[in-house]
């Protein structure tokens, strides 16, 4: 039987197939005085659009399985219900729900998604610093270790601000930020090396040179396994973490000095 508007269902419906087929609208539901006991009153399938609401009457409740009884049921689109009458005015429910795709700007139904997280509007702004083109094609040479020059090859984007300390540090806005490095490593020339390549690579704040892993991104190398005669590409860094940087921070990019299996220091 198949219903489009408003109606309530009686003795007469007990055991049949519902269809709803309207829109937003209810039906309501025969006293469970007047039907057989402990057997599948209605099944009620929602083939229309909208919310259906099934409600009880007089004093009957339903249970759907939870803690207290509930005062309806509401099927959307595709869903559909058992409804077993029970003694005591009771409608034991089953009610099935569709497969449905969350829909991020949805504000109401089963495609709605709830606590949703909140984004920072604007466009994204940061710093970029090509690392080929440095002093020393690493970087400024500081004795045992190379630290990335701001003053050149540095680009930003999205408007952001920062100054170049004495120290080769940079300061920037307060904020978190997130850090992220992808670099060739590249061997100048063609000699025994250690591979996987031993080369780190730091962003830091608050501490000058080796600084603190608590306030720094670090990429540290694996073990080595052998060593290759090799020159040109030896493989990539990859690196990637958030940091928060504070009023005062001054932040650095640095990489140590690494030992070869030969007489030199490379990095």
């Amino acid at each position: 039987m198949t219903f489009s508007g408003d109606a309530t269902l009686d003795f007469g419906h007990a055991g049949m197939a519902i269809q709803w087929a309207g829109t937003d609208g209810s039906l309501t539901l025969a006293s469970t005085s007047t039907l057989p006991l402990n057997v599948v009153a209605f099944l009620i399938y929602h083939h229309g659009a909208g919310a259906l609401n099934l409600v009880p009457q007089g004093g009957d409740f339903l249970w759907t399985g939870g803690p207290a009884s509930a005062p309806s049921v509401v099927l959307e689109p595709s869903d559909f219900a058992l409804y077993l009458s029970r003694v005591n005015g009771e409608y034991d429910v089953l009610v099935t729900r569709s497969p449905v795709k969350a829909d991020w700007n949805a504000t109401s139904g089963l495609a709605r998604i709830l606590n949703k997280p909140s984004f920072c509007g604007g466009s994204a702004s940061g710093l970029h610093i090509e690392l080929g083109y440095q002093p020393n094609d690493r970087g400024i040479d500081c004795g045992d270790h190379y630290e990335g020059d701001f003053t050149m090859a540095t680009y930003t984007f999205g408007g952001f601000a920062f100054t170049v300390n004495s120290d080769n540090s940079i300061s920037v806005p307060t904020g978190m930020y997130l850090i992220d490095a992808d670099a060739q490593i590249n061997a100048p020339v063609e000699d025994d090396w250690q591979i996987p390549a031993q080369i780190a690579f730091s962003v830091c704040v608050g501490y000058s040179y080796p600084g603190v892993n608590q306030q720094a991104v670090r990429r540290f190398p694996d073990l080595p396994l052998a060593t290759l005669k090799k020159g040109g590409t030896l493989g990539s860094l990859i690196l990637a973490g958030p940091l928060p940087i504070s009023a005062g921070d001054h932040a650095w990019r640095a990489s140590p000095r690494c030992l070869a299996p030969t007489r030199r220091h490379r990095s």
